[in-house]
Formats: C-alpha cells, sequence, structure tokens
C-alpha cells in the first residue's frame, strides 16, 4: 500500500480502511474515543507522541509508516 500524500490524517485513514477496521474499532484497539479517531483523520487535531504510538500498535505497523517524508 502506498502513502498518499496528505500527512498523518491521510495515512492514519488509509491505514484504518486497508485494516479493514471502522473508526470505532480503531479507537477501541488504541484506547481511543470514535470522535477523538476521527478528529485526527481529518486533520482538526494533531497526535501525541503517545497517541502516534498507540495507533501504530493497534494497526500492527511502525510508527515510522507516519513519519513526514519532507520533516
Amino acid at each position: 500500500m502506498s502513502k498518499s500524500s496528505g500527512g498523518f490524517a491521510a495515512t492514519l485513514k488509509a491505514l484504518r480502511e486497508f485494516a479493514g477496521l471502522t473508526l470505532a474499532g480503531l479507537g477501541d484497539a488504541a484506547g481511543l474515543s470514535r470522535q477523538r479517531v476521527h478528529q485526527l483523520e481529518a486533520g482538526a487535531v494533531k497526535p501525541t507522541w503517545a497517541v502516534v504510538q498507540a495507533l501504530a500498535a493497534a494497526l500492527d505497523v511502525s510508527t515510522e509508516v507516519f513519519r513526514d517524508p519532507a520533516a
């Protein structure tokens, strides 16, 4: 699966959909609310490092997939 442009939000949504998870399903797996996952996917809020780690663990991916190649 290739990473589309759009940074963290787009990457998170693509990974969630690829994993076949709903917003609520990913939230449950990562210890977040469905609303917080939606806000993250919409780019309305920026994740803390702890949230990035929880999402990566829930999606069974490395935190490196969320890294901005332009940084």
